[in-house]
């Protein structure tokens, strides 16, 4: 390197001109994830901004799960490496060699694989109804996640959109909307919802 680039300062609102990849809070801080390399973090990161190209070519499989497409050749120009080290990074985050955070799939010759990029799943205990911890361990969502209102109109109203993603979920104690918006279930089942008193 020939020495200091002579550059500007940033002016007002110009700070906020440019885009960022961003990493999971988590891979930095958490025990589990120490062992993986910087490189390897940042991967993840722009695995996860690739996402939202994913959704939008529609890049779902027979189960409805997004993947991304990430060629070596791709992550070689990103990390500014070779082969060799980009291999290697990606190592560290497949279900094969690494910690699991993706996994690859092969679709055969001359195609490049499919990555499917895993969520940082949480299992949180509650321990004397006080404090929340976390073992490390991780859970798969419910098929038809079971909402616990806690007698708080707010919690019913915030969780049934959720069914737009889930396909099917259960509030327990859904007239406590009646404390702030008694209409809320014919509301919202005039707006498409589906309403089952089960």
């Amino acid at each position: 390197m020939s020495g200091i680039l002579q550059l500007d300062y940033y002016y007002g609102i110009e700070a906020e001109q440019f885009s960022f990849y961003r990493v999971p809070r988590l891979l930095i801080k958490d025990e589990r994830f120490k062992k993986l390399s910087s490189d390897a973090k940042l991967l993840y990161g722009l695995m996860l901004d690739r996402m939202s190209l994913s959704m939008k070519n529609e890049w779902f499989d027979e189960d409805n799960r997004a993947y991304i497409i990430y060629t070596i050749d791709s992550i070689m120009e990103d990390l500014g490496c070779g082969k060799e080290k980009a291999v290697k990074v990606l190592a560290e985050l497949d279900s094969v060699k690494g910690i699991g955070l993706v996994e690859k799939v092969r679709r055969g010759l001359g195609k490049p694989d499919i990555i499917y990029v895993k969520k940082l799943g949480y299992l949180i205990t509650d321990i004397n109804d006080s404090i929340l911890e976390w073992s490390g361990e991780r859970c798969e969502a419910e098929s038809e996640p079971i909402i616990e209102t806690y007698d708080d109109h707010r919690m019913a109203m915030a969780f049934a959109p959720v069914s737009i993603t889930r396909g099917s979920i259960i509030i327990r104690n859904p007239k406590v909307v009646n404390k702030s918006y008694p209409s809320y279930w014919k509301d919202i089942e005039n707006a498409g919802f589906k309403i089952k008193d089960i």
